[in-house]
């Protein structure tokens, strides 16, 4: 998982200032944008971790539909921070102890 999320971060931090929010100068033109929504969707198809959903709601997502360059850049960012978020949990090491014996005092 780590090469698929390694390539969402990138594309993340190209389309945001060092602030997070989307960076619209950067981004000039909505080809641009459009291609940066493919990538993201071709990798989210090719990802072990299926998230259908996530892969859903950016088909049906109005924002994506939009005509702002803006609107389209704080979706896709949205998106990828959640993508990421999912990927670091499902990556991290599980969490927990495990009851071997219990006292039945």
């Amino acid at each position: 998982m780590a090469p698929y999320r390694a390539r969402l971060e990138r594309i993340f931090n190209e389309i945001t200032d060092v602030s997070g929010n989307p960076d619209v100068k950067g981004i000039g033109r909505m080809g641009e944008v459009n291609k940066r929504i493919d990538e993201v969707k071709d990798i989210l198809a090719e990802m072990p971790l299926r998230l259908s959903q996530i892969e859903e709601r950016l088909e049906r997502d109005p924002d994506f539909s939009s005509i702002s360059r803006k609107r389209r850049l704080v979706a896709l960012a949205e998106y990828l921070r959640v993508v990421i978020g999912l990927i670091d949990r499902e990556l991290g090491p599980q969490g927990g102890h495990m009851i071997v014996g219990a006292n039945d005092d």
